[in-house]
């Protein structure tokens, strides 16, 4: 936690103070609508506990909410693309043809992985490229290896 490695274990303290009641009282009023209630009450909570956890963290660190937040949003794009996509081949293509529940399942996963990995190389070219140098750095393949499987197209390995 950056909060110990910062030697504030003592804000950490605090914090279970005020959050740990927070989280009983949602769990107790939850449960009078059961596991549904329970787990909306905690979600409402956790939400509404975590940017005055985040605010002292980022003052830590001398981390600004732009900057926090900015880390965030490709993923959150990619996120917000899956949802039609999987709406669309769920309601659209799969509703037509006859699949089992498990197949569905497994197509809708991969189609979402897929569109994933499609938005995030294209928007974090840097991230992917720094990802591959690893990678490179790392496990010096043999050039056979490279080309047999394409390794030197997708790495960019010279």
């Amino acid at each position: 936690s950056i909060l110990y490695a910062k030697g504030r274990s003592d804000i950490g303290f605090k914090w279970g103070l005020l959050a740990i009641p927070c989280t009983t009282a949602a769990f107790l009023l939850g449960v009078r609508w059961g596991i549904v209630g329970v787990a909306s009450l905690y979600v409402v909570v956790t939400i509404a506990l975590f940017p005055l956890i985040q605010d002292i963290v980022n003052k830590l660190i001398n981390l600004s909410w732009k900057s926090f937040i900015s880390i965030f949003l490709n993923q959150t794009f990619a996120a917000v693309i899956i949802i039609p996509v999987l709406f669309i081949l769920k309601h659209e293509i799969l509703f037509r043809l006859i699949y089992s529940d498990i197949t569905s399942l497994i197509i809708m996963v991969l189609a979402g992985l897929a569109t994933y990995i499609i938005i995030i190389v294209y928007r974090e070219k840097k991230v992917i490229s720094d990802l591959f140098s690893t990678v490179k750095e790392t496990f010096p393949w043999p050039m056979e290896l490279r080309v047999v499987f394409g390794v030197e197209i997708l790495c960019g390995f010279n």
